[in-house]
């Protein structure tokens, strides 16, 4: 059976679009990874694989969302 461990970076750029601020060859870069970590995510579940994701995960992805700047948290 195939089992999947999940890395911060692939959640959080998963669920957050990058800034329109950054420059346009950084957006590009992050939205295209952006669009990717969604696809990576969408095919785990539509195949039904199951995710590990380790305790830490939540701590870090709790502390990349409340960063100062971070517009897309109120």
């Amino acid at each position: 059976m195939d089992r999947v461990v999940l890395d911060t970076s692939v959640i959080a750029k998963s669920i957050f679009k990058p800034r329109r601020s950054l420059p346009d060859e950084i957006h590009r870069r992050e939205l295209n990874t952006h669009e990717k970590c969604r696809a990576i995510i969408n095919l785990l579940d539509e195949r039904c694989v199951p995710v590990y994701v380790p305790k830490v995960c939540a701590i870090e992805t709790a502390a990349v969302t409340k960063r100062p700047g971070n517009k897309n948290i109120p």
